[in-house]
Parts: structure tokens; C-alpha cells; sequence
């Protein structure tokens, strides 16, 4: 069940060696965000990274990651990680993101030739974001019992996947991904949920290369599930967008608008 997110969530978090950024609102000035880092890895001149924006009263208003265009660009010749499956990155949330949020972990998969099946066979990232730490993602075996519960809630307009993934979980995606997966057509962008022993485990956007090397900003919708299965309520976003960010030479994938979820 969801609910708007009109929690206040005190505490004042010590937020060193951060760049402050003020924000100026009409009439008046908006609070002041931090953007907190979490944990990085670099490729080439540029860095896999995980952060997020948070006020001074340790409310967090903005998740996301950073990808960098050196990644992408030599995505041919990226060999797996030693991440879950073979991520080329598995970066830990920082703590204030893990304690209040969805996100603990983000597992980022390099796909050069893309997956099997004319749909998804086309270079491109999967970009995870999971609810849960490194460590048990690598357990996931789709072989154990309950592994694919039945009292799973799909979001509208979601079809599950006959199949698990090992160290990844079980995948429901669109109806129009799942129409066109026989078809000819190559995906290009779109969002999946994932779900082990009948919980919501990760939201994963899938973007192409081509896609990323034309440093276009797009958006996807956001999943909403009407049961999620978690032990406590916890905030998960409505918002989902990405831009290219020519200071840097990276994408910034962005989620945002908060709402209290279980």
C-alpha cells in the first residue's frame, strides 16, 4: 500500500566533504540539498558512482547513479566484472540512502552482444538497483523452493518471466516488451522489476549504447506495485529520468518524487 510521503525524518546526518547546493525557488529559497557519494569504480578517466541528494534534515529527495561515457563507449570491449553474474560494478548505497530508501545496491551488467532473442540482442546496460546488499544477491538461485512465490503482485501492465536468473531473480517486464520479443524490432530503452521468494528485489532500466552514445536525456515510468512484500515500509520513487552531463562526460540516472511503500 502506498501513501504520500509526508513523514518528517529528523536527524541531523554530518555531511562532510560535500558539495552544498543551493536551490532558488520562486519567492523564496528552497532548502538546501547535499549530494552525498556512496561507493565508486572507476573506468578509464571516469567512475561508476552511486549518490544521492539529501537535506539538512537528512531527508532524501533524489537517488541515482552516475555512468560514465567512457564505460560506454568501449562497451565492445568490456569484459564481465567480478560483481553479482559477472557485474562490471557492485556499489553500496551511502548509509542514509540504505536506511531510508529502497536502494542499498547498485549492480550495473555490461551486455556487449546483448541477450539472447532477437528483442534484447542489441549492446546495452543493465543498470540494477536493488533493495538488498551484495552479499545476498549472490545467493539468489532460482532453484529453491518459493523462489518464484505466488503471492506476487505485478505491477499494471507486467508480465513475469517463466524463468529465474541466478545471483539476480526473476524478471517482469512490460506487455509491450513481452508482445514484442518474437517480433523483429530491437529494444531501446524500457524499466524492469524484479522479485525473488515473492518480494520486490530490484528496478533495473535497460538502455541501449546507441541510446547513450546520442547523450539525449529520456525517461521511463516507474513500476508501482500494489504489494512489494518487504519486512518494513520503506520510500520508493514515482520518477525516473536520465541526462547526459557534459562536465563530467557521464549519464546521470535520477530517481526521485518518494512515496512509503511495504
Amino acid at each position: 500500500m502506498m501513501t504520500k510521503n509526508n513523514l518528517s525524518l529528523g536527524g541531523l546526518f554530518a555531511l562532510s566533504a560535500l558539495s552544498l547546493i543551493s536551490l532558488a525557488g520562486c519567492g523564496g529559497t528552497s532548502p538546501t540539498l547535499s549530494r552525498v557519494v556512496g561507493e565508486s569504480r572507476t573506468f578509464g578517466t571516469g567512475k561508476v558512482e552511486t549518490w544521492a541528494m539529501v537535506d539538512s534534515s537528512g531527508m532524501v529527495s533524489e537517488v541515482g547513479a552516475t555512468i560514465p561515457m567512457t564505460l560506454v563507449r568501449d562497451l565492445a570491449t568490456t569484459p564481465p566484472g567480478d560483481g553479482p553474474l559477472g557485474a562490471v560494478a557492485s556499489l553500496k548505497y551511502p548509509e542514509v540512502v540504505r536506511q531510508k530508501t529502497f536502494f542499498n545496491t547498485l549492480a550495473l551488467h555490461a551486455n556487449p552482444q546483448g541477450h539472447p532473442g532477437a528483442y534484447y540482442l542489441t549492446p546495452h546496460f543493465d543498470v540494477h538497483f536493488y533493495n538488498v546488499p551484495d552479499a545476498t544477491i549472490r545467493t539468489y538461485n532460482p532453484d529453491d523452493p518459493g523462489s518464484q512465490a505466488s503471492s506476487v503482485v505485478l505491477p499494471a501492465g507486467y508480465v513475469m518471466e517463466p524463468f529465474g536468473v541466478p545471483q539476480m531473480g526473476t524478471h517482469a517486464i512490460s506487455h509491450a516488451d513481452h508482445e514484442a520479443l518474437n517480433g523483429e524490432r530491437k529494444f531501446i530503452k524500457t524499466m524492469i522489476q524484479g522479485y525473488y521468494n515473492g518480494k520486490v528485489v530490484f528496478v533495473e532500466p535497460m538502455v541501449t549504447q546507441e541510446l547513450m552514445l546520442s547523450k539525449e536525456s529520456f525517461t521511463l515510468p516507474v513500476p508501482q506495485p500494489a504489494k512489494f512484500g518487504l519486512a518494513a515500509p520503506t520510500l520508493y520513487p514515482t520518477k525516473f529520468w536520465a541526462d547526459y552531463n557534459a562536465t563530467n562526460d557521464s549519464y546521470e540516472f535520477h530517481y526521485s518524487d518518494f512515496v512509503m511503500v511495504q
